[in-house]
């Protein structure tokens, strides 16, 4: 399966191809509140208002000012498309799904974590963009998208 590798905070991460819409520069992102706390807030894109998530907050990583090499990629996921802010974009990767792990005791199935594979420089955190929101966290975006398109 292919996938996108991504950096952030120094950390390597792999996002499922078959999930993205597109990569685009970060640009500016208007705060929404209340908010899941891996929502950083929301973008236009092509007149679709879209939620920003942050994959440092993701990661648990902490957050840093927004910086011009930062990368926003679109993510189509279950329920909507989101914009993963990441701070950098490098390469394809081909990835057998028969290398990562598929015992929860290694990888926890809250997790957005679908697995680790070490590379010769490091390791690489393969990603499932399905689980980076909650049911909950999914219904308050929700009201925060239609608040953000009613003006409020």
């Amino acid at each position: 399966m292919l996938y996108l590798e991504v950096e952030t905070g120094g950390h390597r991460f792999a996002l499922p191809m078959d999930t993205i819409e597109r990569v685009a520069r970060a640009v500016a992102i208007t705060p929404v509140a209340p908010a899941p706390r891996s929502v950083l807030g929301v973008v236009n894109v092509h007149g679709e208002v879209r939620a920003v998530l942050s994959l440092r907050r993701i990661a648990g990583l902490e957050d840093r000012p927004l910086r011009s090499a930062d990368r926003l990629v679109m993510i189509r996921l279950r329920r909507r498309t989101i914009a993963l802010l990441v701070d950098g974009v490098h390469a394809l990767r081909e990835i057998d799904p028969a290398a990562l792990p598929s015992d929860d005791a290694i990888v926890p199935p809250a997790s957005s974590l679908r697995g680790v594979l070490p590379l010769p420089d490091g390791l690489l955190l393969v990603q499932d963009p399905d689980r980076f929101l909650s049911l909950d966290d999914e219904a308050l975006i929700e009201e925060r998208l239609e608040a953000h398109r009613d003006g409020a």
